[in-house]
């Protein structure tokens, strides 16, 4: 069976989204199941008829695409795209950008832009962020020449991002102003978190109490966001980076838990054997689930 992308019916998903619509909805709606609305909301190969159901779904008449937003957002997932290998011209070729238009956003010379080429260009990073460039088309040189341009320019890539601080004008990426690490996280901080203290966490925080809380205690991705403030999606992507973090650095990782039901949750923590305190990114664990 022929199976394609498309960014046009990703882009929708998040109109969709953005306006109220739950996943659950949307799939009831198209016929979709859970593996396959995933598939097509990260722009990956579905049938032809997946995208002509999710296209079908109308979208509310409140939602103004042609309205501007701030593009701070665009601009931080755009270099971080290029900072892992995808030249400025694969991008605008991709979301269809003319190239002066995609090199605006990334020398910061726009501040607005359309809540369309916003959610386009979210769906074409959830697409890519986790892409090597050469699958896509992209030649070495063509990706060693945009990681150069990163470099130089300082712009940190997918793995610097917190979900949660890449559209906010206070956030900041894991990556200093000399293109070096933050410092490791506060695991006390953490540990309060988790013991249900109101404290304000840092990127770098959040994303430690996250591995904390699934290696020590166990807990799905839905428990962790309600804890943390944040969406189960969320919750995902930031393992996801922990993940690619961790096997970059040959360090052990296991795979995050999407959900579980309570009693399992109860199951889990009282078989667990050993007690992991710290991220995988800064220590190795003792023990290593297969994924």
């Amino acid at each position: 069976m022929t199976r394609t992308t498309n960014l046009l019916a990703a882009t929708h998903l998040r109109h969709l989204t953005d306006t109220g619509s739950s996943p659950a909805g949307i799939r009831d709606l198209a016929g979709l199941n859970q593996p396959t609305y995933r598939a097509a909301w990260r722009n990956r190969p579905v049938p032809p008829l997946v995208h002509t159901r999710v296209l079908a779904l109308p979208l509310p008449a409140s939602l103004e695409i042609a309205a501007e937003k701030p593009s701070l957002g665009t601009r931080r997932r755009l270099r971080a795209l290029v900072h892992q290998g995808f030249p400025p011209t694969f991008l605008a070729g991709e979301l269809d950008w003319p190239a002066d238009h995609l090199q605006t956003h990334l020398r910061a010379h726009s501040a607005r832009h359309t809540v369309h080429r916003h959610a386009q260009v979210r769906a074409l990073y959830d697409q890519l962020w986790d892409q090597e460039p050469t699958h896509h088309g992209v030649s070495v040189d063509q990706a060693e020449a945009a990681q150069q341009l990163a470099q130089e320019q300082r712009w940190p890539g997918p793995l610097h991002w917190d979900d949660a601080m890449i559209e906010q004008p206070v956030g900041h990426s894991r990556l200093t102003s000399t293109g070096q690490l933050h410092p490791p996280p506060d695991m006390a901080a953490v540990i309060r978190a988790f013991d249900g203290e109101p404290i304000a966490l840092r990127a770098a925080d959040r994303s430690a109490a996250i591995v904390r809380a699934h290696l020590q205690q166990r807990l799905d991705a839905v428990t962790i966001g309600k804890a943390l403030g944040l969406k189960p999606d969320s919750v995902k992507r930031t393992w996801d980076r922990a993940k690619k973090r961790a096997v970059k650095h040959n360090e052990p990782w296991a795979p995050l838990i999407p959900y579980l039901a309570e009693a399992a949750i109860d199951v889990a923590n009282s078989n667990r054997q050993v007690d992991l305190v710290r991220t995988i990114h800064y220590t190795r664990p003792v023990i290593r689930t297969a994924a």
